[in-house]
C-alpha cells in the first residue's frame, strides 16, 4: 500500500495539482487522507538536501527516493528520455526499485509484462550494481530453464483494446511457471534492503 499512494502521488503531482483535484475525490476513501497528507510530503521530499535525506528513516527515505526519481523520468516526453535524464546511480535504483515493485505487485510476469526494453535489458547488471547477487541468478536461471529470450517481451502491452491486453497478459501467465520464481523470490532477502544500501552509500548522486 506504501508504494502505491507513493507511485499515485508522484504522477499525481507530475502532471499539476490543477488536474489533480477531481480525480482526488475518486479515490477509494481509505486512501484520499493518505493522499492529501503525501502530498505534502512530496514538496518536502523535493526540497529536501543529501544530508536531510540522509537523516531520514528507511521507510521515509524510501519514499522520498520514489517521489524524486520518478518525478525525473515522467517529466519528460518519453520513458526513454525520462530514463536517460538519471544519472547512473538514480538508473540502477529506478530499475531495480521498479523491479521489486513490480514482482511484489504481480509476480515476475507481471514485471516482464510492464516493462520497458531498457529495463528489460539492464535488470541483470543493475542487480549486480547493487549486490542482489541471489536475486540476479534467481532471475537468470529462471530465464535460462525456461528458454526465455527476454527480448520478446518488450513491446508486448503496447497497443491494442483492454480485451487484448487482458488477453495478452493471460497468455503470457499461462507460458510460463511463474509461480515457481515468485515463490523463490520472496524466500530470498528482501530487494529493498540492497536498494537502501546503495543508496546509502552513494547518497550524493541523489541529491
Amino acid at each position: 500500500m506504501k508504494k502505491f499512494i507513493a507511485a499515485v502521488l508522484c504522477l499525481i503531482c507530475i502532471f499539476g495539482f490543477s488536474s489533480c483535484n477531481s480525480f482526488l475525490f475518486k479515490l477509494p476513501g481509505v486512501i484520499v487522507p493518505a493522499v492529501i497528507d503525501g502530498i505534502g510530503k512530496y514538496n518536502d521530499y523535493m526540497d529536501m538536501s543529501v544530508e536531510e535525506l540522509m537523516s531520514l528513516s528507511d521507510f521515509e527515505l524510501h519514499d522520498a527516493l520514489i517521489y524524486r526519481v520518478t518525478d525525473k523520468v515522467f517529466s519528460k516526453s518519453s520513458f526513454k528520455e525520462g530514463l536517460d535524464s538519471l544519472n547512473e546511480k538514480e538508473r540502477v535504483y529506478y530499475i531495480c526499485e521498479n523491479y521489486e515493485m513490480q514482482v511484489y505487485d504481480g509476480g515476475l510476469c507481471t514485471f516482464f509484462f510492464n516493462s520497458q526494453k531498457e529495463e528489460l535489458e539492464e535488470i541483470f547488471s543493475c542487480l549486480e550494481k547493487i549486490g542482489a547477487l541471489e536475486h540476479k541468478k534467481l532471475l537468470e536461471d529462471f530465464i535460462a530453464e525456461n528458454n526465455i529470450d527476454i527480448n520478446d517481451f518488450a513491446d508486448i502491452n503496447s497497443g491494442g483494446t483492454k480485451a487484448e491486453f487482458r488477453e495478452k497478459y493471460d497468455a503470457l501467465s499461462r507460458a510460463y511457471p511463474f509461480d515457481d520464481f515468485d515463490n523463490a523470490f520472496m524466500e530470498l532477502e528482501l530487494l529493498d534492503s540492497y536498494i537502501l544500501k546503495y543508496v546509502r552509500e552513494n547518497i550524493g548522486y541523489f541529491g
